[in-house]
């Protein structure tokens, strides 16, 4: 009976209940490295059969990369024995019968014969185990790249807040300074407004009117005076509109038959000022700040386009009068020349 045999012997009866039964790998190699002995566990993972294994040299089982390498590992080994549990040993590859290649994790375990010595290496599959991590990394590696990614879109996200927060910070300031500012304008034109109204009804205007028997036009003529003021207003409204609009462009000749129309009742500057003053009270009572901004503006105009065309109005008639009292003159003098002819 050969070693082999008497291996085979020794092992079925020392340990067949334990290495048949084994869930891993079991290959018995003697010293010079050949393969005496697999259970069916390491058959399934090398995928040979029993009498493809034993017999030979157990880097029929290693990748060719690394068969230098093992046999002297295995040399080394072999020189001082000793065993090295499941769990401590480095993974090694397993070269499959089709030729892939198996991750397997190796423990050796020397023992003795009366005759020999022999070590024992138990294979563990890692396939499922490397399947699992390598699912695993790639996982972590798209769960890593996700969260870099979500990272960049929240601090790009956080960037634009930021930058709206700050935007619309400088905003609400503008706008603080602007209704600031709209205010003060607001304060300056009822300041106008006040003023126009404080002129036209100084008393001491008053008193000069009544000393001459020009009584203020809302005093004599209060009927007139509001007419007149509505078609003032309807004057301040198209001035408007020809200034946002560009529209109608008869507003002179309206403005001057207007100024007429004053002069022909002895209206003077606080009469004009007082008209102003309350068609302009009229327009900008609820009106928007800009748009009551825009009627004191445009009012400014015409006030004083209406008192050069009443002060017009007035020296055309000053003129008229002159040259009338000039021509009376003459006559007179024609006939006391005449008289003083016939008396001669």
């Amino acid at each position: 009976m050969d070693d082999h045999m008497v291996l085979q012997q020794w092992v079925l009866t020392e340990y067949q209940d334990v290495l048949l039964s084994l869930p891993d790998g079991a290959i018995i190699i003697d010293t010079g490295g050949v393969i005496r002995w697999v259970n069916p566990a390491a058959l399934i993972i090398s995928g040979y059969a029993d009498h493809e294994l034993v017999g030979e040299q157990v880097e029929k089982l290693i990748p060719e990369r690394f068969q230098l390498a093992h046999l002297v590992h295995r040399s080394t080994y072999n020189d001082h024995p000793w065993p090295r549990p499941m769990g401590t040993s480095s993974e090694l590859m397993v070269r499959h019968k089709q030729g892939h290649e198996v991750p397997v994790l190796i423990s050796l375990i020397p023992w003795q014969t009366p005759e020999h010595t022999f070590v024992t290496a138990f294979l563990r599959d890692m396939s499922e185990q490397k399947a699992l991590e390598t699912a695993v990394q790639q996982a972590n590696e798209r769960l890593e790249r996700e969260v870099k990614e979500r990272t960049a879109d929240l601090l790009l996200t956080n960037q634009k807040l930021r930058e709206e927060i700050s935007e619309k910070q400088r905003v609400e300031s503008e706008l603080r300074l602007l209704s600031a500012e709209l205010a003060r304008r607001q304060e300056l034109l009822m300041e106008e407004l006040h003023s126009l109204e404080t002129y036209s009804r100084s008393p001491a205007s008053k008193v000069t009117a009544r000393t001459y028997h020009l009584l203020p036009l809302d005093e004599s003529l209060p009927e007139t005076f509001s007419q007149l003021t509505r078609e003032y207003e309807s004057l301040l409204e198209m001035a408007l509109q020809i200034k946002t609009y560009k529209g109608d462009r008869s507003l002179s000749e309206k403005l001057r038959k207007l100024a007429e129309q004053l002069g022909s009742l002895n209206a003077g500057p606080q009469d004009v000022t007082h008209l102003h003053s309350l068609a302009l009270t009229h327009k900008v009572t609820g009106a928007p700040q800009a748009k009551a901004a825009v009627y004191f503006q445009e009012g400014r105009l015409l006030v004083l386009q209406l008192m050069g065309y009443l002060a017009a109005y007035y020296r055309s008639y000053s003129l008229d009068f002159l040259r009338k009292h000039a021509s009376a003159n003459d006559a007179d003098s024609s006939w006391e020349r005449e008289d003083n002819d016939h008396g001669g």
